[in-house]
């Protein structure tokens, strides 16, 4: 599987390690001249350098469309300068992730792959050319799977507002509470 992420920085580096973990082949857009802060932990320094290595993992500047499809081909990152995603359409990923976190959309499209996630503002979940719209902020806990029918006011994702990413993957303080009270009931039986 190919995916495409747009931005290199230090958000779209750490999606880049778990997708490559995962084996999937991963190709990184950036800017010219990166502006990443977190420099030894961001996959947009191999644009200076030509490559960087983050937590043991290469990712290697490639300059056309055909050399990064062979360094992701070889079981490496590949990063492509190229700030406005035009080679998207030329490499047809099954994925396009925009971690470009711009605050607003710089170009991605719903079309360019079957699957197109934008991580961080900037971004609307379209449900039948419907705007689902989210009346707090926070960080995406949880959401539906594609093709289950929703009506208006269903609650279809849920929002967290600490904007903790480790709480997406830990059962919530609600869940082990009412956990709680199941087994409080249970040892009160067995008296």
């Amino acid at each position: 599987m190919l995916v495409v992420i747009r931005g290199a920085g230090d958000i779209a580096t750490g999606i880049a390690v778990r997708l490559h973990r995962a084996h999937m082949k991963i190709i990184m857009t950036e800017i010219p001249e990166p502006t990443a802060i977190r420099r030894t932990v961001c996959f947009s320094e191999a644009v200076r350098k030509g490559s960087m290595v983050v937590e043991g993992i290469c990712a290697e500047l490639a300059h056309s469309v055909k050399q990064a499809e062979e360094i992701a081909g070889g079981g490496r990152i590949a990063v492509l300068v190229d700030e406005h995603g035009s080679s998207v359409s030329l490499l047809r990923p099954d994925v396009v992730v925009d971690a470009i976190l711009a605050k607003k959309n710089l170009g991605t499209k719903i079309t360019d792959a079957p699957l197109v996630i934008g991580v961080g503002p900037g971004f609307a979940a379209m449900v039948e050319g419907v705007p689902m719209v989210c009346t707090i902020d926070g960080i995406l806990r949880g959401i539906l799977p594609e093709g289950i029918r929703v009506h208006a006011g269903m609650k279809s994702g849920d929002i967290d507002p600490r904007c903790e990413r480790e709480y997406c993957y830990s059962v919530s303080e609600k869940a082990l509470a009412v956990g709680g009270g199941v087994l409080e009931a249970i040892l009160n039986l067995s008296k």
